[in-house]
C-alpha cells in the first residue's frame, strides 16, 4: 500500500472513496488492524488532507450498514459498477444533489456486493404475492404540458421556472404571458423521476408515477401546487405567502420547510413526513394536525395519525436509494414495482413475510436490485420482460 499515491494534487474526499485498490473502503468496512495502522500513519504523514479524509469517513460510515459478504457479490458488483460508469457518462453535464449522492452511495455500497446494504429477517410462509404495474395517464416518458403545448423530456430532467420561462437544463422551452395564467402539469411515469425548481425557488424532487400541477406565477397571497403521487419539497420561506400542497386526501400548509408528501391514489393512506420546519395537515373532514421534524402524519379511512419516525426511510428515494429499517419485503417490492414498472409473483418462498434492513441503491438497471434481493433471501429470480418470479433455491 503506497501512502504517497495521488499526492501530486489536492486530495478530495471522493479520491478516497474511488481508489482503484479500494483500501479506504475496505478499512471502513472491515476495520482490519493492518489497514487501521496504515490509515493512521497516512493521515499523520499528510495532515493537509485531513479535511477530505474526515469527510470521506463521514460519507462512508453514513451509508455502510454491515460487513458481510456473500457468494456472487463480486459478479453483481461488476455489473453495477459498469452500470454506474455508463450512467455517469450519460449525465456528466448534470449537476444535482440527486446524482452525486446516488453515485457516491453506489461506489460505497457495492464494493462488497449487495450483502453490505440489506439484511433480511425470516418470517412465516406465504405462497403468492403480486403487484400491478402503475401508470400516469398511460404515459411512458416524462412529459410537461403547458396550456396546449406538450414537451417530451429526458429521464432525470432538471426543470426550472425563471420569470415566465421554463427551462430544461439550459434549454429554454419557451415563454408564456403572465396574465394568461396558463396551467402547467408535469407527468412522471413509472420508472422515471425528475427535479423541478418553481418560480419562488422552491425545489421539488418528483418520484415515479407522479403528477404535479404547478403555476408559472403565484397568486398575490398564496402559493399552491397539486400532487398525485410522491414528492420531496424544499419550500422557500415567505411568511406573507404561505405554501400549500394539495392532494386527494389532505392539504399540507407550510411557510418554509422540507418535507415529503406521498399521496398515490392506489395506496391505502396518504402521508407527510417532516424533515425540518413545521407544517399543518388538513384532511377532507377539516381535521388538522401540526407536526414537527422527524414526525409523520398519515391519513387513512377518515382518520389522522401522528408518529415519530426515522425520516430517511421516507425521503431517501430522492437521493437514489431506499433506506429500510425492519421494512416488510412486500413494501420494498411495492416501491420497486413503482420505481421500475415491474410486477412480482413469488411462489414457494418465505420472502413475503421477511423484513429488510439496510439501503438499496436504485440502479438504472432493475436486475441489480432484483439480484440483491435474491442473494440475501436465499432465492433466485427469473424475469420475463416486466414480470418477475422469485423462487426458493
Amino acid at each position: 500500500m503506497e501512502t504517497t499515491k495521488n499526492h501530486h494534487h489536492t486530495k478530495k474526499y471522493t479520491d478516497f472513496l474511488e481508489q482503484d485498490d479500494h483500501q479506504f473502503l475496505l478499512w471502513r468496512l472491515t476495520r482490519d488492524a493492518q489497514l487501521e495502522t496504515f490509515w493512521t500513519n497516512y493521515i499523520a504523514v499528510h495532515p493537509d488532507e485531513q479535511d477530505a479524509f474526515r469527510r470521506a469517513i463521514v460519507v462512508a460510515d453514513s451509508i455502510m450498514i454491515n460487513h458481510r459478504t456473500m457468494p456472487d457479490s463480486e459478479k453483481l458488483y461488476g455489473r453495477i459498477s459498469h452500470d454506474i460508469r455508463q450512467r455517469q457518462h450519460r449525465h456528466a453535464s448534470i449537476v444535482s444533489l440527486w446524482h452525486k449522492v446516488a453515485a457516491t452511495a453506489a461506489i460505497i455500497l457495492l464494493l462488497a456486493g449487495p450483502a453490505l446494504y440489506i439484511a433480511h429477517q425470516q418470517g412465516q410462509h406465504n405462497d403468492t404475492m403480486a403487484f400491478e404495474t402503475l401508470n400516469v395517464d398511460n404515459v411512458h416518458d416524462v412529459e410537461l404540458i403547458i396550456g396546449k403545448q406538450r414537451f417530451i423530456l429526458p429521464d432525470s430532467a432538471q426543470l426550472s421556472v425563471r420569470g415566465n420561462h421554463i427551462f430544461c437544463g439550459q434549454r429554454d422551452l419557451g415563454a408564456w404571458p403572465v396574465e394568461d395564467k396558463v396551467s402547467s402539469r408535469l407527468l412522471v411515469p413509472v420508472g422515471k423521476h425528475t427535479f423541478l425548481s418553481l418560480a419562488d425557488k422552491s425545489q421539488l424532487w418528483v418520484n415515479s408515477a407522479t403528477e404535479v400541477d404547478f403555476p408559472l406565477t403565484y397568486a398575490s397571497c398564496s402559493r399552491d401546487i397539486h400532487v398525485k403521487g410522491e414528492i420531496f419539497i424544499d419550500v422557500t420561506r415567505n411568511p406573507t405567502k404561505p405554501f400549500t400542497v394539495h392532494t386527494n386526501r389532505m392539504d399540507v400548509l407550510v411557510h418554509g420547510t422540507r418535507f415529503n408528501v406521498s399521496a398515490y391514489p392506489e395506496d391505502e393512506e396518504a402521508s407527510v413526513v417532516l424533515v425540518s420546519g413545521k407544517v399543518e395537515a388538513f384532511d377532507r373532514s377539516h381535521h388538522s394536525m401540526m407536526i414537527r421534524p422527524n414526525q409523520r402524519i398519515s391519513v387513512s379511512k377518515g382518520s389522522m395519525k401522528r408518529e415519530d419516525v426515522n425520516v430517511s426511510r421516507y425521503v431517501s428515494w430522492k437521493d437514489g436509494y431506499l433506506s429500510c429499517e425492519e421494512v416488510p419485503a412486500t413494501d420494498v417490492m411495492r416501491k420497486v414495482t413503482r420505481y421500475y414498472g415491474v410486477t412480482f409473483d413469488t411462489h414457494n418462498t418465505l420472502l413475503a413475510q421477511k423484513k429488510i434492513t439496510g439501503k438499496l441503491y436504485l440502479s438504472s438497471n432493475v436486475d441489480n436490485i432484483l439480484a440483491s434481493i435474491a442473494l440475501l433471501t436465499g432465492t433466485h429470480y427469473t424475469r420475463n420482460n416486466n414480470h418477475v418470479i422469485f423462487r426458493n433455491k
